[in-house]
This record gives C-alpha cells, sequence and structure tokens, in this order.
C-alpha cells in the first residue's frame, strides 16, 4: 500500500508540475534578426539597455503574454498584454520587462520591483536570471497585485562579472480597490 501511495503521488506531483510552472518567473531571448546594425563594445558604455517594464493581464489561457509569437524570415514580433496603468488590487497580472542586449555574453538578473516611492523598499519584487547574449530578452514574472495605491513599477537589469551594472526603466501604476 505504501509503494501504491508513493507512486501516485510522484504522478501527480510529475502531473501538475508543468501546470504549477507555468506561474513562476521565465526569461526567453531572441538573437538580432539580420537587419540590426553590429554594435561593438568600444563604440556605447552600456551592453544592455532594459527598454520597457510593463503591467498587464495575464491570459488565463497562458497563450499572451509571448515571445516572438509569428514566424517569418522577417519578422520578428513580440506578442505581450497590453500595457496597463491601472489595475484592482487581488488581480492577477503579468509583469513584463524587456532589453535590448547590444553585445554583452553572461550572466544577467531581471528584477522588478514595486514601490510606494523611489526612497523606500519594495513592496514587492522578484527576480530570474539567465546566461544572456546579444539579442532582445524578454522576462515575465507573473504576480497578484498589491493592496491599493499609486505605487513606482521599476524594472532592473543586472550584468557584469558581480552583476554590479544596471540598467533601470520605471513606469506609474496604480492599484485601485476591488469591486467586490
Amino acid at each position: 500500500m505504501r509503494k501504491v501511495c508513493i507512486f501516485t503521488v510522484a504522478v501527480f506531483l510529475l502531473g501538475i508540475g508543468p501546470l504549477l510552472a507555468a506561474n513562476n518567473a521565465s526569461l526567453v531571448g531572441l538573437a538580432h534578426p539580420a537587419s540590426v546594425p553590429n554594435v561593438a563594445p568600444d563604440t556605447v558604455s552600456e551592453g544592455f539597455l532594459a527598454t520597457t517594464v510593463l503591467l498587464g493581464i495575464t491570459d488565463p489561457e497562458g497563450i499572451v503574454p509571448c515571445f516572438n509569437c509569428v514566424s517569418g524570415p522577417d519578422i520578428q514580433t513580440l506578442l505581450i498584454a497590453l500595457p496597463l496603468a491601472a489595475v484592482s488590487e487581488g488581480q492577477s497580472v503579468t509583469v513584463v520587462i524587456t532589453g535590448d542586449d547590444l553585445f554583452y555574453s553572461g550572466n544577467a538578473d531581471f528584477t522588478f520591483n514595486i514601490k510606494a516611492n523611489p526612497t523606500v523598499a519594495p513592496i514587492l519584487t522578484g527576480t530570474v536570471s539567465g546566461d544572456t547574449y546579444a539579442g532582445i530578452w524578454y522576462a515575465k514574472f507573473p504576480i497578484t497585485a498589491p493592496a491599493p495605491g499609486e505605487y513606482i513599477l521599476e524594472g532592473v537589469i543586472s550584468t557584469g562579472e558581480t552583476l554590479g551594472q544596471h540598467t533601470t526603466v520605471s513606469t506609474k501604476i496604480i492599484i485601485g480597490k476591488s469591486s467586490s
């Protein structure tokens, strides 16, 4: 009986694991298309630039946001949820950070912070790490919107040997009271 229980639990965890992982942070990269000019390390001071941070409604089907959703030889697409400036507390949303890696190769951390103001600690934060190369990068973080208030949503990409170089982008967001 004990073996049957262990087997049943193992099968359940293996079956449900991918569903649980779907709600975890993830990082996706896409090499630059041939039409993007090469950037040599000596021509610019930064190798990686944060380009956007946004909040979007999480697709219950798990399709949007997705990266490079339309294929073709000359097509680059980034299909993400429409950026929202205001959401309701407790709502399932996805934080998205995008960045353009001009020439950097190595480990990078993508971090989002939700802060009440620029000088205080974040009330909500998340990080995903990965080995990066020159290309366009996209990190997504499924979260539950925090308590009502006006906040700063910040996206930070950290690079370098000690992850000591940072590029940051931010925007204001409003979390409203839930209607229920």
